[in-house]
């Protein structure tokens, strides 16, 4: 999953700017602390630009500044950086980049990786070289097709693709071309469900590739849906195709629930060996406080979905509070704890005016955190602007640590599929 995002993140998994230990670094230079004074923390700043889910690794950057409250240091080519007598504890750390998104990582370790991720484009998609080609056979006449081309870090655009319904080839240019390509193919007929189909090929850099593909036999999804007393689930549900933790970009059915309990998504393609469908579920109650939570299927037909165990986040009080006017003062920010275990949060800033992009992030498992003291250049507030702030509570069933959770993202465990993650709505601070 990416958050991740995700996004997953989430979103997904999701979250382009976590914080993280990405290149799979061994357990014997990643371990908890027992000593008194351990003295020195280490690690590496990578660019989650870098970013290759195929191997597990990203890419060192320099030039960042890695801070707790009384000590700097500034990374080196390759991304590290080393922190000398830091005491023992739990400690905040915090990168900071020119053109970057801020990052606080709250944890108890003597190494901390960080992934940090471009203010105003945080999931930068960059277009290919390759083409890929090929006839496409089980159109039904007078459909409208459409096509696109995706890898881990790169897509071809809609306009990129082009379809001759006389010859049944289609040919999409600028295609990724960075090993392994994802082409997603789906139509409708006067507006009415969507139907897929997917391939897969191998192209690098300038390359022409064929790939044929065939519309056929599809499979769907369907079950009832439960949310907490007081929440109103969203009118459609998003059903996503992955591989791996993988987005297969774009290849989104998009249902309508038959009933206020139930769903059904149809027009599915079936899966190939590893992949598997990725739903996602959002409710809202009325003080705009959202729960949502991912459900994994690699078989289709019933899938129930129930957002009724989530806890909620309580925001009734936060701090600051909602359009709050801070004249120049750093905030400092406070929520109400969600009940559970392995519970921990993510807090988020966003610049709202005059532009929207990415400010600062902390992870940690407290309720508390304030905006860090000596970040200078994009990354910190100005005065007169207005900011909105977002916090997510997420946990699995392992034991959790903000210092091993993006390498948890890039080589998860089975039981990585109990994430579910729970928004407030954005609250607004002027500066």
């Amino acid at each position: 999953m990416r958050i991740i995002l995700i996004i997953l993140g989430f979103g997904i998994l999701g979250l382009g700017f976590i914080s993280g230990c990405g290149e799979g670094i061994p357990d014997d230079v990643i371990h908890s602390v027992d000593q008194p004074n351990y003295g020195s923390i280490d690690g590496y700043v990578y660019d989650y630009a870098t970013a290759n889910y195929n191997t597990g690794t990203y890419t060192g950057t320099s030039g960042a500044t890695v801070m707790t409250s009384t000590k700097s240091a500034i990374t080196d080519a390759n991304g590290y950086y080393k922190l000398e007598g830091i005491p023992a504890g739990e400690i905040a750390v915090t990168v900071f980049k020119d053109n970057y998104y801020s990052t606080t990582l709250i944890a108890n370790r003597s190494r901390m990786n960080f992934l940090i991720s471009p203010q105003v484009v945080v999931f930068p998609l960059r277009k290919g070289t390759a083409t890929i080609t090929g006839t496409i056979e089980g159109l039904p006449v007078g459909a409208t097709i459409y096509g696109r081309a995706v890898s881990s870090r790169k897509s071809s655009e809609w306009p990129d693709w082009s379809y001759n319904a006389s010859t049944k080839t289609y040919t999409i240019s600028n295609a990724p071309d960075e090993g392994e390509v994802y082409v997603t193919v789906y139509y409708n007929i006067s507006g009415g469900t969507l139907y897929y189909t997917y391939g897969k090929v191998t192209a690098n850099p300038g390359e022409t590739k064929s790939l044929d593909l065939r519309f056929g036999t599809y499979t769907s999804l369907s079950g009832n849906v439960s949310v907490p007393s007081g929440y109103t689930v969203s009118r459609t549900i998003s059903c996503s195709l992955y591989k791996g933790y993988q987005h297969r970009g774009y290849f989104t059915q998009i249902s309508l629930l038959s009933t206020a309990t139930t769903y059904e998504v149809l027009g599915l393609p079936p899966l190939s060996a590893g992949d598997y469908y990725l739903i996602y579920l959002t409710a809202q109650d009325s003080n705009g406080n959202q729960i949502s939570k991912y459900f994994y299927n690699s078989t289709g037909g019933t899938q129930d979905l129930d957002l009724s165990s989530v806890p909620a986040l309580n925001l009734t009080s936060p701090s600051p509070a909602n359009n709050a006017n801070l004249s120049g003062s750093l905030p400092a920010f406070a929520w109400n704890p969600v009940s559970g275990s392995n519970i921990n949060y993510i807090l988020a800033i966003t610049e709202t005016s005059p532009e929207s992009k990415s400010i600062w992030g902390a992870f940690i498992s407290g309720t508390s955190i304030s905006f860090p003291s000596g970040i200078t250049g994009s990354g910190t507030l100005v005065s007169g602007k207005t900011y909105a702030y977002t916090v997510l509570a997420i946990s699995y069933s392992g034991a959790f640590n903000w210092a091993d959770y993006p390498d948890l993202i890039m080589n998860p465990p089975s039981d990585l599929y109990g994430v579910f993650e729970l928004r407030s709505a954005p609250r607004s601070f002027t500066f």
